[in-house]
């Protein structure tokens, strides 16, 4: 009895160190994603926004890894130069043509849809997951790593428990899921079709994005991906108020 007791205890003294063990991994793996996922200088992005099919808007997106994006409207005529500025991830900024204005998008105005789509103005931020959230090992398959991301308390964050999938293949995300406080699956992100993803320090992009909402009737959003460059830099001037004012005219 005693040497099943002891047993009980070594046992009970091993398994943290195993979760501890996978715990780092997953953060390894994490951080290495997000370095792929920022792995450029600059990026041009023009794309087309359809939900349940119906062509909503064209966009164009001048990004940095740092994580700050000009976004422009070109289509529809009614939102034709509307612009937003992302500073950071709590910081962004909009200008409305019809008055010549520049606003700051307030906090409880970010987790809305954009445009009607399931894509929300947080959504539009380049997000660095590892310093927000604890992350776990959920699953490994031979083509997969699903890591289970939980905000930590204190953190200003839109989600507060995100489950995302890594191809292993080629060390970029196909899969996103959000879950509210009680553990639902509320909606599911998809990153399809990546291209220019044979060489290892390449960063590639997904052909398309889909964006799921399960409490909607599995309600569709797309982006999908017209043109894509690199290049060579953004001024710091384009990520401006100034800039964006005089942009628009």
């Amino acid at each position: 009895m005693r040497f099943i007791t002891c047993l009980f205890l070594l046992a009970a003294v091993a398994w943290p160190v195993h979760d501890a063990r996978a715990d780092s991994k997953a953060m390894k793996i994490l951080k290495k994603y997000e370095k792929k996922y920022a792995n450029y200088k600059a990026l041009y992005v023009k794309f087309k926004l359809y939900v349940q099919g119906q062509h909503k808007a064209t966009m164009e997106s001048r990004n940095r890894p740092s994580g700050q994006r000009l976004l422009k409207l070109l289509y529809p005529g009614d939102v034709k130069g509307m612009q937003i500025l992302v500073q950071s991830q709590n910081e962004m900024y909009i200008y409305l043509p019809a008055f010549r204005k520049v606003r700051r998008i307030a906090g409880h105005v970010r987790n809305q849809g954009f445009l009607g789509s399931g894509f929300t103005y947080d959504d539009m931020s380049i997000a660095y997951w590892s310093k927000s959230y604890r992350v776990k090992m959920h699953r490994e398959t031979a083509k997969h790593w699903t890591l289970d991301l939980k905000a930590i308390p204190g953190k200003n964050t839109l989600y507060t428990h995100i489950r995302i999938r890594i191809r292993k293949d080629i060390g970029y995300a196909d899969r996103f899921q959000y879950f509210n406080r009680h553990g639902k699956n509320y909606k599911t992100q998809k990153f399809l079709r990546y291209t220019k993803c044979n060489r290892a320090k390449t960063h590639c992009n997904p052909a398309r994005i889909v964006m799921i909402e399960h409490t909607r009737g599995n309600r569709k959003s797309v982006l999908k991906n017209i043109r894509v460059k690199y290049p060579k830099r953004y001024s710091d001037r384009v990520y401006s108020i100034r800039y964006l004012l005089r942009s628009a005219n």
